[in-house]
């Protein structure tokens, strides 16, 4: 959980879920982390991604991810919080503070 804190910008996983997690909180909206020790966790997070996918969740897996030796970082950044906005901004949504 710690890497996703530190959002480091050559782990493009990493730094998408921890950039949109501090634009989110410094939108004030209430972030939630689970976590599930596992046997086999890329198995089930596989499963996981799946399900959620298909009940119509919007996953920041689903960017597209860059190349951190060409791509800018600020412009990476950028990217994850329009896409946090997308979400966030459509009506029903509601800020959890």
């Amino acid at each position: 959980m710690n890497d996703y804190n530190l959002a480091n910008f050559k782990a493009a996983t990493d730094f998408c879920v921890g950039e949109a997690v501090r634009y989110l909180k410094a939108k004030n909206y209430r972030v939630v982390v689970r976590h599930k020790p596992t046997s086999d966790p890329r198995k089930e997070e596989r499963a996981l991604i799946r399900r959620l996918l298909v009940s119509g969740a919007w996953l920041v897996n689903c960017l597209p991810r860059y190349d951190y030796r060409t791509d800018d970082e600020a412009e990476q950044r950028e990217i994850v919080q329009k896409f946090c906005d997308m979400f966030t901004t459509h009506k029903g949504v509601t800020n959890g503070r």
